[in-house]
């Protein structure tokens, strides 16, 4: 829960609920579960990923940057995801979810006007990653990524204008245009923490 001094009310915030239970695979322990949240990458086990990212909280009066991908906090709140999601031997980890569009607040059916993302059918979200323990630290490397087909302002409409995005972490840069849709891939790398960003 977030209090809004300006609107002067309670919000619902970043919400996460687990089942997770364990068992072995290869002799190894595998921890499992299923996960449903409203944030793609809040389920991250290490708080690395854009839902964990600086400034917790921002101002209601400073100005804030007008673009970032829309995994650093565009749907954030505004989309139910499920998933699956499993930890082999201390060192595998992958996350594998679904989401769609679920405008809190909004009339059901939604229509979707007003919302800058409405995700047609069902966004798939991944998140792989290997970490590794020694005598004095822990490390850590991984990938996430989401892929979205978006009708800005409208959800009914199958055959309206969308665009479509690819954000995976990791790599190079590369962007291509298609007739009546744009389809953007981005590849960043850097640390989790380095603050480094890219507009996709």
């Amino acid at each position: 829960m977030t209090y809004d001094t300006q609107d002067d009310h309670f919000t619902s915030d970043n919400t996460d609920i687990r089942f997770a239970n364990k068992t072995k695979l290869g002799g190894k322990e595998l921890v499992y579960g299923i996960d449903l949240n409203n944030n793609p990458t809040v389920e991250d086990l290490w708080n690395s990923t854009p839902a964990w990212g600086y400034p917790w909280i921002a101002s209601d009066n400073a100005p804030t940057p007008n673009a970032s991908p829309f995994i650093n906090g565009g749907l954030a709140q505004d989309v139910a995801g499920l998933g699956v999601f499993g930890m082999w031997n201390d060192h595998l980890y992958l996350d594998a979810a679904i989401y769609r569009s679920e405008h809190v607040g909004g009339p059901q059916p939604n229509p979707g006007v007003g919302a800058g993302f409405n995700i047609r059918g069902v966004a798939p979200y991944w998140r792989l990653a290997w970490q590794q323990l020694t005598g004095k630290t822990q490390y850590e490397i991984g990938t996430y990524g989401m892929h979205l087909r978006s009708t800005p302002n409208e959800i009914t409409d199958p055959t309206g204008p969308a665009f479509r995005r690819i954000r995976t972490r990791t790599g190079q840069s590369t962007r291509k245009s298609i007739a009546q849709s744009s389809e953007l891939t981005c590849f960043h790398s850097g640390l989790p923490t380095s603050g480094k960003t890219a507009i996709c």
